[in-house]
């Protein structure tokens, strides 16, 4: 994927926007898979035959559900930058699972493996290579973000903003 210039003049408002997303990561030893809940709401100047268009690139998509119902193709479509959904909600519930493999991304975008850790470049479209997403600065959303891993392989685990709990699960299978 090539670097795009974009002019001011060109700007359009995004169709759909995310007002919360929750993430769940769940670090096994062979790869991550991302859970991504996101609430969106179609921009009232979007006519209802418009789709939700999400940016997303080098992802393995393992699951879509829309207000907690399992999609299946046709009813939304991958290609290698997005992910389209036809909806005619205004307001509505996404849940998206990716399957990442973080110690084979040497792209240093995304989620990828550095040493014996795994860190994170999302800026400046570098999200779109964890989950689908409006992956563009105009678009913000209030994140919480839920990690899981091994405590011997992965003693620390740090998300960007405050911490609002920690603890060691009960029966780690790992």
């Amino acid at each position: 994927m090539s670097a795009q210039e974009i002019l001011l003049r060109d700007y359009q408002a995004p169709a759909f926007l995310i007002s919360t997303v929750h993430l769940f990561f769940d670090v096994q030893t062979d790869g991550v898979q991302v859970t991504s809940t996101l609430q969106i709401e179609r921009q009232p100047h979007t006519p209802k035959t418009e789709p939700l268009v999400l940016d997303g690139v080098g992802l393995t998509l393992h699951s879509v559900a829309l207000n907690e119902q399992p999609l299946s193709s046709p009813a939304y479509m991958v290609t290698s930058e997005h992910l389209t959904i036809p909806t005619t909600e205004d307001r509505f519930t996404l849940r998206i699972v990716t399957d990442l493999k973080p110690a084979w991304n040497t792209r240093l975008e995304g989620l990828y493996q550095s040493l014996s850790g795994l860190c994170t470049q999302c800026e400046a479209q570098g999200f779109r290579h964890i989950t689908y997403y409006l992956d563009r600065p105009d678009v913000l959303a209030k994140f919480t973000v839920r990690i899981e891993a091994s405590q011997d392989r992965y003693p620390i685990l740090l998300s960007n903003g405050n911490q609002i709990g920690q603890g060691i699960l009960e029966n780690e299978q790992y």
